[in-house]
């Protein structure tokens, strides 16, 4: 059998180098991942023959594909208003928020409290 002297389109001196190397950084990865998947060869014939093992392809592999994902953000544009500033008094734009597990209720200042306590007591009732 006859000894290639490049595997994947890569010397097999550098993939020997890399497999010695205690720390790759992404372009590291990408050659080694590069260089498998171009020899055409399973992970256990790569690694003997480059000494690269199959479980840091694995982690290169999935690294470089959530980087990938990370890459696709979409930013939406949105318009944001101004509040009017408040001097600190409860006035016509006060509103207090109760949180019960999922259910929030937004009280404004001309609310019916006999309505709020019957809203509250059945949300407590759902809650339990």
């Amino acid at each position: 059998m006859v000894k290639t002297k490049r595997i994947g389109g890569v010397d097999r001196a550098q993939l020997r180098r890399l497999a010695a190397g205690r720390y790759w950084g992404e372009s590291e990865g990408r050659v080694a991942l590069a260089a498998f998947e171009a020899s055409g060869l399973t992970q256990l014939a790569f690694r003997e023959a480059t000494g690269i093992a199959p479980q840091r392809l694995k982690w290169w592999r999935r690294r470089l594909e959530v980087a990938g994902e990370a890459g696709k953000i979409e930013f939406i544009p949105v318009e944001v208003t101004p509040r009017p500033a408040t001097s600190g008094a409860v006035g016509d734009d006060a509103v207090i928020e109760v949180v019960l597990g999922d259910a929030r209720v937004r009280v404004g200042p001309a609310f019916d409290s006999a309505a709020l306590r019957r809203l509250l007591a059945v949300l407590e009732q759902r809650a339990c």
